[in-house]
């Protein structure tokens, strides 16, 4: 793997197309998962409560289009309105952390055992968290100039099939040798904004949005594993991933123009 943290390329590619398959964009309604943020210590928080994630009452038409997305009762979310303003926020602390080189604020952002394989790469590598942080630091420096600062545009947020969910889970239980209890599961797709006096850039990039034990946090499966795969087996799924990708976001761009339109 190329070393780094922040992502250059659509990580998701080598994902199977179910994950991407059943994702449905959010219509507002009602208040329906977990919220998360950051503290002054960049420390990731939780709003969540048994209240706040009561599903639900659902009319027809919902049920029917959760049945359709793969998605239980108890987890479809009429509203997006909470887990994306967890997204703004963890991205913020994602982006802040970057720009401080500060590693706590930049991985608390995800779950304790990401956070603990980012420290073991870098010890891995004979580097410090403050060295690691400080490296990137300095090569955004070098090209966007020393004023550079990150921020991210949400573009979309959906929530994923509830086997997507499982796969998920089973991947990080597979991968990091801990037993996850994700509750619900969303992907948010965002523009990764750099800006300074020496230049800028953009790109789109997107992130899981696990919520575990009540907390969201920005996920990616850099550090999973994976069977081997012959190259024209990884090229189809990619492929196919990659229309997923496509066809969740024309769904997203057509809601969300319905919405303005009414």
């Amino acid at each position: 793997k190329e070393r780094g943290i922040f992502m250059s390329e659509n990580k998701w590619l080598r994902r199977t197309a179910a994950v991407l398959a059943a994702a449905v964009m959010l219509v507002p309604c009602s208040g329906c998962t977990g919220d998360s943020g950051s503290t002054d210590t960049g420390n990731s928080t939780s709003s969540s409560s048994a209240e706040s994630r009561k599903p639900a009452n659902l009319n027809e038409d919902q049920k029917k289009a959760a049945e359709e997305a793969g998605i239980s009762e108890d987890r479809y979310c009429t509203d997006n309105a909470e887990i994306t303003k967890a997204a703004e926020e963890l991205l913020k602390q994602y982006c802040d952390g970057m720009t401080e080189a500060d590693h706590d604020k930049c991985f608390d952002a995800f779950p304790d055992f990401y956070k603990k394989a980012v420290e073991e790469e870098n010890k891995q590598y004979g580097e410090t968290n403050e060295q690691y942080m400080q490296s990137i630091k300095d090569k955004f420096a070098e090209t966007y100039g020393d004023d550079f600062y990150i921020f991210a545009s949400i573009s979309a947020v959906l929530q994923l099939s509830d086997e997507s969910l499982e796969d998920v889970k089973e991947s990080i239980d597979k991968s990091f040798g801990v037993d996850v209890n994700i509750e619900d599961i969303y992907s948010v797709y965002f523009t990764e904004n750099f800006r300074g006096s020496k230049d800028k850039a953009s790109d789109e990039l997107d992130f899981l949005l696990p919520v575990i034990d009540g907390k969201t946090y920005l996920y990616d499966d850099y550090y999973e594993v994976y069977e081997e795969e012959t190259p024209a087996d990884a090229a189809a799924v990619e492929q196919a991933a990659a229309n997923e990708q496509a066809d969740a976001k024309e769904k997203a761009e057509t809601q969300k123009a319905e919405d303005s339109a009414s």
